[in-house]
């Protein structure tokens, strides 16, 4: 099958998407990776062009898959002006069907951008050394996004800076409903009648939780808790469901996090079901001294292992 190529004055506006589509990353792309996209892009045209039958889902597939082997997910597009160029009768039926594609792989990336693995371990390693609390706790925190993306190292001069330990840990008590709320970080223990996952969503929309999320809208919100969420009281909770609600509309990076598995829930026949009332909500991972596992929406065997 030969290759299709595109006219100049097709191929400029085309080039600013690939440009709108990267830019706020601080990607910088070279007139090498630029042709090497171009060319994929024309790949992709021919295939629509000689294949009308192709699936729509195919071909959104093969288009974010251009964007992923090069730049792992992150992009962002200034929609106003790429609807603007799209709208012009520079491009036939058929381009501008693939651009509008084109379009939606970016907005996708960025809505489904994720925290770093590899940052997100040694955030919990921070958190695990800076509050030592006793027994049970989850905290969450909303701080810019940079510092959930690669390369980022938390440390007490660059990191929560004012939620110092001596300020949050005489919050966190056994048997104590009381909730810290600081500047980046809420923080709760566990009280008999309200664990600490409770604690931090409760009420609905109007919880700790929510008050966190409104301060940042764009940043990067992490809930981390001690223990999986029991099955019991928490995954069985209106309040917890409304929680994992209100974290998974919100705007930017999020995570939910735990180490152990909950004492009760070990070996529970239904634990993975349970866990995957987060995981169908919110990007869920198991993290411990050894690193962190993404659990994914199946949740995997590595995230319900007993202790």
């Amino acid at each position: 099958m030969g290759l299709w190529v595109f006219a100049e004055q097709q191929r400029i506006p085309l080039i600013g998407l690939i440009r709108f589509c990267t830019c706020a990353f601080g990607q910088t792309v070279s007139p090498k990776t630029q042709k090497l996209i171009l060319k994929n892009f024309e790949n992709v045209h021919s295939q629509l062009s000689h294949h009308n039958r192709l699936h729509t889902s195919s071909l959104r597939s093969s288009v974010h898959g251009i964007f992923s082997r090069i730049y792992d997910s992150h992009h962002v597009i200034v929609i106003d002006r790429t609807v603007e160029v799209t709208e012009r009768r520079v491009f036939t039926a058929h381009l501008r069907f693939l651009l509008g594609i084109i379009l939606l792989s970016c907005i996708q990336s960025v809505v489904n951008e994720n925290v770093d693995i590899n940052t997100l371990a040694r955030i919990v390693k921070f958190f695990r050394k800076r509050y030592v609390f006793v027994g049970q706790y989850a905290v969450a925190i909303n701080v810019p996004k940079e510092q959930c993306q690669s390369g980022f190292n938390p440390s007490e001069s660059t990191f929560l800076k004012n939620d110092k330990s001596e300020k949050v840990k005489p919050y966190i008590k056994p048997d104590s409903k009381v909730v810290y709320k600081g500047t980046e970080l809420i923080a709760a223990g566990r009280h008999k009648d309200a664990h600490s996952e409770y604690l931090l969503m409760n009420p609905p929309n109007k919880s700790p939780l929510t008050h966190l999320m409104n301060k940042k809208k764009d940043g990067c919100v992490i809930f981390y808790t001690l223990n999986s969420p029991c099955i019991d009281k928490c995954l069985n909770s209106d309040i917890i469901i409304k929680g994992l609600n209100e974290l998974k509309a919100y705007q930017g990076i999020k995570a939910f996090v735990y180490t152990y598995i909950f004492k009760n829930d070990q070996n529970h026949k239904n634990l993975q079901k349970e866990l995957k009332k987060i995981a169908q909500r919110v990007p869920l991972y198991r993290c411990n001294k050894e690193g962190c596992n993404s659990c994914g929406e199946t949740v995997i065997d590595e995230c319900i292992k007993a202790d």
